[in-house]
């Protein structure tokens, strides 16, 4: 990579400047001059004493700090309360009914609106299994003996479904 000519001119001033500030002997004294002036002229502003550890203020309840320490200890009654977090969204599903088909049991679930059979292997058209889409983003998640899980995606809470009495064939 080839720098051009002006780059290069600039970087060797900058060197320059740099060395020479480094050497030339110029010091800073620890304590401020005092600056006199001649009679009749206004006198300069003082200067200020430097701030150290010892000499730093003392933070007052009229003065705002900044960049307060994350200490739970300092929490005073008058901060700001957590908001709790907002309930749960209860499921909209419920089951209306169950057979038994090749001793395979079949589940109706219902949502107010649709519809669905739960089955692993029947033909009906309105048929789901685990990992389909239930709008309003619910999945089915599980299907157990005693009960189904529900996914609701955005918040990924899981919510259960006793399946109360229509875990066992009837007699």
């Amino acid at each position: 990579m080839k720098i051009p000519r002006y780059l290069q001119i600039m970087l060797a001033f900058t060197l320059a400047a740099c060395l020479w500030s480094q050497f030339s002997g110029d010091t800073d004294s620890e304590q401020p001059q005092a600056v006199t002036s001649p009679p009749g002229k206004p006198k300069p502003a003082p200067i200020l004493p430097r701030v150290t550890a010892k000499t730093m203020p003392v933070l007052t309840e009229k003065t705002v700090d900044l960049f307060p320490v994350q200490d739970r200890s300092r929490l005073s009654a008058k901060a700001p309360r957590v908001k709790p977090a907002p309930a749960p969204t209860p499921l909209p599903f419920q089951i209306t009914g169950a057979w038994w088909v090749n001793k395979n049991r079949a589940l109706i679930l219902r949502d107010g609106q649709r519809r669905w059979v739960i089955c692993k292997s029947c033909r009906s058209k309105e048929r789901i299994w685990i990992g389909a889409d239930l709008g309003n983003g619910w999945h089915l998640l599980e299907v157990n003996e005693e009960y189904l899980v529900f996914r609701r995606l955005p918040q990924r809470d899981d919510r259960r479904l006793a399946l109360a009495d229509m875990k066992s064939k009837p007699a």
